[in-house]
């Protein structure tokens, strides 16, 4: 059971939460079939460089039996995003150009013990809802190599519109760059 929680900045994520991020960052990140190079400290300041820039974070935590959320050290997953504008610093560059004015989810995470729940797709739903009557579209791009996330974004309602090869952490992958219109 778990319960999603919206933070508007980062100014609302404890040291400590940041840190629960990163680790499920890092897990999903370093692992096959991505095997991208992160450590704590580097997805730690990767993910940081995000919350400076104004991104919104949506965090899943474990609930309890009684349906009370759990304290620190229960995040289960994570979803971060952004605004894009002129002004906005990708490592793609390639989204400034076509998607001004969207919202764009930077990073979706579950960690490995929660996986297969429905987290990704509540942190999915929850990010949608907050944003559609704020955006005209929604925009994530995801790896080709990820079967599981492209299952979810289209059944969501999301469409493919574009694709490209990236370099993150390391590793060259195909990127597949989907988009939720908000009508």
């Amino acid at each position: 059971m778990s319960s999603i929680q919206f933070y508007p900045s980062s100014a609302y994520l404890s040291a400590q939460m940041q840190q629960e991020v990163a680790a499920i960052f890092v897990d999903n990140f370093t692992a096959a079939p991505r095997y991208e190079n992160w450590d704590n400290e580097s997805a730690l300041a990767y993910l940081q460089s995000l919350w400076s820039k104004g991104a919104a974070t949506w965090v899943s935590y474990k609930k309890d039996n009684l349906g009370n959320r759990e304290e620190e050290g229960m995040i289960t997953g994570f979803a971060i995003g952004i605004i894009i504008n002129k002004h906005t610093q990708s490592h793609e560059p390639q989204l400034l150009n076509h998607y001004a004015g969207a919202f764009y989810l930077e990073e979706i995470a579950v960690c490995t013990e929660a996986q297969g729940q429905g987290i990704g797709k509540q942190l999915m739903q929850a990010s949608l809802s907050d944003t559609q009557n704020s955006y005209p579209s929604y925009v994530t791009r995801v790896r080709s190599d990820a079967p599981a996330m492209v299952y979810l974004l289209e059944s969501l309602g999301f469409k493919q519109v574009d694709s490209y090869l990236a370099t993150k952490g390391g590793v060259i992958s195909q990127r597949l760059i989907y988009r939720y219109e908000n009508n």
